[in-house]
């Protein structure tokens, strides 16, 4: 874990025991009107709400409706946006779904109605709780990374607001105090740590009043067992204040986060990669970045990726740096870590520079490389895997033969099986056992030009991240990193925002090439 002082650790405990939390609830009549509007054509649709068409409309009407329910923005932002796009819905309505024409067109004139509203429930409740001497020492908590640039614009044009920070929940983790926290949302967006462990003297959770959430504030601590006086040891209970009077039972309705349509996002990420048949098909998986970002990463068992591990401390005396940058088995990845991807130069990071190092003979050992696995990618053509996989243990292949473990051999990411059985009944099995002794060189080399090679860049990466503002990236979700020895190339630290539950079986081309694929 990461570690912190005696100091640090006095800060957030007396932040724990004195933080007081105050409930606000906000409405916007025109709004409102909306959200029910919106919420009676959904439940109208009954199972017509699978098909396509209504599926990308409720998408652009739920992405609307979470923004201004997440953020403190006006009631008119890309209102018109929305507008314009309903318009265009309504002839494909009329044509295929006439009986939900009445309904849609109801949601469309309250879109009309909010475009003319410049009002800011959430903002002005905001400034009504700010007092002159907060400004410095103020932050709203938002429930996505994305959502700051947004906000960060509304607040720049409020002289008295721009000093006012903007953080998600990652920036909770640390030791950063505030003397007062704006929470937009219900309290179920956020992690628990958010209240339970808060990082201000105050904590203001704001939402619109027709949101559901029957959350209670609770003491984080007790009273000690052995106290004497009632009071004594109690820290002040958190106190609940009601600025507005809360919906009744059937005006309620769940804040729904938009969920990511994986399906919709591959088709985008694969569109804007390049696809090489002439590479081998691997499985991946696909993860959604931070800066409206998405990546496939091969998803075998073997495969690891570079990360920026801001969470974890020093190790056996190690400086704390060193354990940042690391390579982790793609398999542990989750939200919130980073990813060091080239976003410049394309391709692997390594490999350019293992070549660098290979020097004249580069060329030609990859070429040597590439011809073994090129005649086993032929045995496994002519014969099934299971077939070469029993051939390869008649050969004196180890335990370690399975059709996994070789179609990860035959991929361009593996330099070599480890064990030398099985590497040498792959020799045999494609007719070269004449040349083992060249082949072994061969992979002995490339395998010692890569470590060197990932060595140099990450040396390369903590001299960077040791001056980098970690403070920054957490905040932005991501960091460039400029490299010398990349070829211009340059690495880029983004914060894993999603990941997508299926598995699909891609070329190897478009593993590991981050591109900008909009979802929200």
């Amino acid at each position: 874990m990461k570690t912190f002082s005696i100091d640090e650790i006095n800060k957030l405990y007396q932040f724990a025991k004195d933080c007081r939390i105050y409930k606000h609830l906000v409405h916007q009549a025109a709004f409102r009107g909306f959200c029910t509007a919106m919420r009676d054509l959904e439940n109208s649709l009954g199972e017509q709400v699978e098909d396509p068409y209504w599926q990308g409309l409720l998408r652009e009407l739920k992405h609307f409706r979470f923004i201004h329910y997440a953020a403190p923005v006006p009631i008119n932002y890309r209102a018109d946006e929305l507008l314009r796009f309903l318009e265009d819905q309504k002839k494909d309505c009329q044509l295929f779904f006439p009986s939900f024409f009445p309904r849609l067109q109801g949601v469309i004139d309250h879109v009309s109605d909010l475009v003319a509203v410049p009002g800011n429930p959430l903002l002005e409740k905001i400034l009504e709780l700010m007092t002159p001497v907060d400004f410095l020492k103020t932050a709203i908590l938002l429930k996505e990374a994305y959502l700051i640039p947004v906000v960060d614009e509304v607040l720049g044009s409020l002289l008295t607001l721009k000093q006012v920070e903007l953080v998600n929940r990652h920036q909770l983790r640390g030791v950063q105090g505030y003397q007062k926290l704006f929470v937009i949302g219900p309290h179920y967006w956020f992690p628990d740590y958010s209240f339970r462990a808060p990082r201000a003297e105050e904590v203001h959770y704001i939402r619109y009043s027709w949101i559901a959430d029957t959350w209670e504030v609770q003491p984080v601590f007790i009273r000690p067992s052995h106290s004497r006086n009632t009071n004594e040891g109690i820290p002040s209970l958190a106190r609940v204040g009601d600025t507005a009077r809360e919906g009744t039972g059937e005006d309620q309705e769940q804040a729904e986060i938009p969920e990511i349509n994986w399906q919709r996002l591959s088709t985008k990420v694969m569109r804007a990669t390049p696809d090489d048949r002439a590479q081998e098909i691997v499985p991946s998986r696909l993860y959604l970045l931070a800066s409206n970002h998405a990546v496939f990463l091969e998803a075998s068992e073997h495969a690891r990726v570079l990360a920026l591990d801001l969470e974890t401390g020093g190790e056996d005396d190690d400086e704390e740096e060193t354990q940042q940058i690391r390579r982790i088995p793609v398999a542990k990845l989750q939200p919130g870590i980073f990813l060091l991807l080239r976003t410049e130069g394309g391709g692997d990071y390594i490999v350019p520079i293992a070549d660098k190092i290979l020097g004249e003979d580069a060329a030609q050992l990859r070429q040597a490389q590439e011809q073994w696995k090129t005649r086993l990618r032929r045995e496994v053509e002519k014969k099934e895997l299971l077939d070469v996989c029993i051939a390869l243990l008649d050969l004196g292949g180890s335990k370690h033969v399975s059709e996994i473990n070789l179609r990860y051999w035959m991929s361009s990411k593996c330099i070599r099986p480890q064990d030398d059985r099985d590497f040498r009944a792959i020799l045999k099995l494609v007719g070269l056992a004449d040349k083992e002794a060249f082949y072994c060189d061969v992979t002995d080399r490339i395998e010692s030009a890569h470590r060197r090679a990932g060595f140099y860049i990450r040396k390369l990466l903590i001299r960077q991240v040791a001056t980098a503002d970690l403070h920054e990236i957490h905040k932005k979700g991501y960091m460039e990193f400029e490299l010398p020895g990349l070829d211009g190339g340059s690495l880029t630290a983004f914060r894993i925002e999603g990941i997508s539950p299926t598995i699909t079986s891609l070329s190897a081309s478009r593993i590991g090439r981050p591109v900008p694929a909009r979802e929200y």
